[in-house]
Parts: structure tokens; C-alpha cells; sequence
């Protein structure tokens, strides 16, 4: 069972690319994979595009970022019914 949690900084050990723990995928074969969303911004200021790598490859780096869960909203009322015209 790996140590690595959703939003601690990781590095890739072959590769030295470091990054937020954005996402992890587990594969029908086994394999555990890491997506790593590096902090900051390119020189044209658009955000650097995540890279996925092998769990084994990994170690971590920092406590990184704490993820906030918010509601993700409540019952909506239910949305009036047209009626079809051809009926």
C-alpha cells in the first residue's frame, strides 16, 4: 500500500519531475499510476500540462496541498415539465 496521498508533492525518482499528486489511476493488470501536476507556470503563463508515472518510481517530496472538500450543492428543485405540444 503506498504512503502517497492526493495532494502531497512527489517527485519521480528517474526523471527528477515533481509535481502535486493530482490523480491516480490503478490498472486492470496491477499497475498503479501517479499524475503530477507541476506548481507554477510556464513562460507564457499557461499551466504546466500534468505527466504520469509509476508509483514505484515515485517518493515523496513535501506535504504539498491539502485538498478542501466543499458540498457539492443539495437537492435542486425539480424542473418544470413541458408538455409536448404533438401530443
Amino acid at each position: 500500500m503506498s504512503e502517497i496521498k492526493l495532494g502531497m508533492l512527489v517527485r519521480d525518482r528517474v526523471t527528477t519531475f515533481a509535481g502535486i499528486a493530482a490523480g491516480r489511476t490503478e490498472w486492470l493488470s496491477g499497475c498503479i499510476r501517479w499524475c503530477l501536476q507541476p506548481q507554477g507556470l510556464d513562460k507564457d503563463g499557461k499551466t504546466i500540462p500534468y505527466e504520469s508515472f509509476d508509483e514505484q518510481t515515485l517518493e515523496i517530496v513535501g506535504a504539498g496541498i491539502m485538498r478542501v472538500s466543499r458540498p457539492a450543492g443539495g437537492p435542486n428543485p425539480e424542473p418544470a415539465r413541458v408538455r409536448d405540444p404533438i401530443r
